[in-house]
């Protein structure tokens, strides 16, 4: 049987969230007009010396990308593509360079996979792609999905065809690149790569927490497949919870009340899942799935961003507008950096 998260000795005292697109404007318009810090400052720790590079969503509406040294404290720009969209999220690439896809939702919206990098003009990957509501890259390959509409996965080493393997609403590439998990109508569903027939691994109307939660069993298209397993968004505007499943263990289910679940992303070399609650409040966790244990780490008053560390020691969140703090996994913060948006992802 599954079991429910552990209560560590702090109190956790959650508010009735905001629910719906008015909610989601009202935080994007705040992260945009700037403001003091949000919360209590963390307690400090030792200091951390970051490397690598931070790409960070900047501009007014967020709509454009720098790249943040964290050793030397200074932004770079980055040329984007002459098709412009949303960026929701991006991706390690080879040489400094990253992945990224501006999204234009509609099932006849052409989508783009772009390289970019500081000094280097955007490099078009693969042919574009159409009915694109969320994109994964990783181990060798890049992974779209439509809500609803079909699932299509490009090979990096050979990017000249997009793929159809099936219909998702959210989709997630195994840490060996040999699997994709995603989930549709009710459940999580396993299919061996190239050709390997899906079997479904969770039902979430059959796991009782989920009942006892009062959390509906219906995904929130949000899926993350790390070496602890499969993590997945489940609930509705009202009541949120995040189910794990492990191929060789029980289902870890974490239960967040009215919060309203914003992202999620697997430690670098770890087993930590941090996680963003994108209302009432921006509150940062981390879970570790071996004991249950839920420890809030931070705030954060961005639009929904978080990001590990390449070496997966510290997460970076924005306190402010102008400021990103990095936070250890105990809570405290390591250090902060200048900046001019929210970031993106943080790769070495």
């Amino acid at each position: 049987m599954s079991y429910i998260k552990n209560v560590e000795s702090f109190l956790r005292v959650r508010r009735r969230a905001l629910v719906g697109p008015a909610a989601a404007l009202a935080l994007l318009a705040a992260a945009c007009t700037g403001g003091g810090e949000v919360g209590p400052a963390p307690t400090s720790g030792p200091t951390y010396h970051p490397t690598g590079q931070i790409v960070v969503l900047s501009g007014r509406f967020q709509f454009n990308l720098t790249s943040l040294d964290p050793r030397t404290d200074k932004e770079h720009p980055v040329e984007l593509p002459f098709a412009r969209g949303t960026f929701a999220d991006g991706w390690p690439g080879p040489n400094g360079r990253f992945y990224v896809m501006p999204l234009s939702f509609g099932q006849e919206s052409e989508n783009q996979l772009f390289l970019l990098g500081a000094g280097v003009r955007p490099r078009r990957i693969g042919p574009p792609v159409t009915g694109v509501a969320g994109l994964q890259v990783g181990s060798g390959f890049a992974l779209t999905w439509g809500c609803p509409g079909d699932m299509r996965l490009l090979d990096l080493s050979a990017p000249t065809e997009w793929r159809t393997i099936g219909s998702a609403c959210a989709a997630t590439i195994s840490p060996e690149g040999d699997r994709v998990a995603y989930v549709s109508h009710g459940g999580l569903f396993v299919m061996d790569l190239p050709d390997g027939t899906p079997r479904e691994v969770l039902t979430f109307r059959d796991i009782p927490e989920l009942r006892r939660a009062h959390v509906a069993p219906e995904s929130l298209d949000a899926v993350q497949w790390g070496p602890p397993g499969v993590a997945v968004a489940v609930g509705d505007a009202s009541r949120s919870a995040i189910v794990i499943w492990r191929e060789h263990g029980a289902p870890v289910v974490d239960p967040l009340g009215t919060a309203q679940f914003g992202k999620m992303e697997w430690q670098p070399g770890g087993r930590l899942l941090a996680f963003l609650e994108f209302l009432p409040a921006g509150e940062v966790f981390t879970l570790d799935p071996d004991t249950g244990v839920e420890r809030q780490v931070g705030l954060s008053r961005d639009s929904g961003q978080v990001s590990w560390s390449p070496d997966g020691k510290v997460l970076a969140m924005a306190r402010s507008l102008n400021v990103v703090a990095l936070i250890d996994t105990q809570g405290r913060q390591v250090g902060t950096l200048t900046s001019s948006g929210v970031p993106l992802l943080w790769m070495r």
